[in-house]
């Protein structure tokens, strides 16, 4: 038997907005040519590295910021999450979650940041997707930049899901799915290096996409499209955020059906499912307590595959 693959920690935010008919969200497509989701669209997010764990940044956070419980095992895991959910973001699409002390109006004073000297940006974002600088570097030229205390804004992210990537996967992240409010003012701008196209789409539209081929899309991008498209109408945001505060995140480990009827048909069993064997489950990766039944929030049981496409289903 081989070596267990590592489960790295993993943070991604799905940016939404109030559209002309509702709530978008932001994809991001990966590079063709990467070794792991290559092509897929996806939320912008990465894993967490060493310099997000950093003492140094627990006061780089919103004041009054509390991790959500059930997040991580541990308060500095927890901080190490949302530090690299934020750094991710302005890696990725340049837009930066930070609150401004005694400013008014964060996105605007921001985006003038930004827009006032692209290049040098720019080269901050290169820097830390290299890990060759820490976020409270950054940080520090920003505040030197703004004149005045920056603070990521943590409070700003949303507990959404948690998905953790199959055993029979080379490459395994426990990640952790966060909702954020897009900053207003601030524009999407590709890295072109992992991410090399965005749209804002209705979750709707999203999956309408997917079906005719325009894009490619995981299970798990599917499943969370699905769940929100509960919250696609006018001004439905608000309800979106206030369902996410009562709403209990289990994590989500999907199993591959060995002995799946159908032909060809690649089947992934999802906690709920009667195939479902909660005992498989590593509670050391999962971080959840025996006896514990574990649940999907759309309520998805399984994901087959079907003519290069997935589809949900639900028992």
């Amino acid at each position: 038997m081989g070596e267990a693959v590592k489960v790295r920690d993993a943070a991604t935010v799905m940016l939404v907005r109030e559209g002309a008919q509702g709530l978008e969200v932001l994809l991001m497509r990966r590079h063709s040519g990467h070794a792991f989701m290559a092509d897929r669209w996806v939320f912008p997010g990465g894993r967490v590295d060493g310099h997000d764990a950093d003492e140094a940044l627990k006061q780089a956070l919103s004041p009054g910021f509390e991790p959500t419980e059930g997040l991580a095992e541990d308060e500095n895991t927890a901080r190490a999450l949302y530090v690299a959910a934020l750094r991710e973001v302005f890696e990725e699409t340049g837009m930066m979650l930070a609150t401004l002390a005694d400013t008014a109006d964060n996105n605007t004073n921001l985006a003038a940041i930004f827009q006032a000297e692209p290049e040098r940006w720019q080269r901050w974002r290169q820097k830390l997707d290299a890990g060759s600088v820490s976020m409270g570097v950054f940080l520090n030229a920003l505040q030197e930049a703004a004149g005045r205390p920056v603070r990521l804004d943590a409070a700003g992210l949303h507990y959404y899901a948690r998905w953790i990537t199959p055993t029979f996967e080379n490459r395994r992240y426990d990640t952790r799915f966060f909702v954020a409010r897009a900053p207003a003012g601030q524009t999407v701008q590709v890295d072109a290096r992992e991410l090399v196209d965005s749209r804002w789409l209705r979750p709707a539209e999203a999956i309408k996409a997917y079906r005719e081929g325009e894009i490619l899309l995981a299970p798990p991008t599917l499943c969370v499209l699905e769940d929100l498209q509960r919250f696609e109408a006018p001004g439905d945001l608000a309800r979106l955020f206030a369902d996410i505060e009562k709403t209990s995140i289990d994590p989500v480990l999907p199993q591959l059906l060995e002995d799946a009827a159908g032909g060809g048909e690649a089947v992934l069993v999802l906690p709920g499912d009667a195939a479902y064997r909660e005992e498989r489950v590593d509670v050391e990766v999962a971080r959840c307590p025996p006896g514990h039944t574990l649940r999907e929030r759309s309520g998805v049981t399984r994901v087959v595959r079907r003519d290069g496409q997935w589809w949900t289903e639900r028992g």
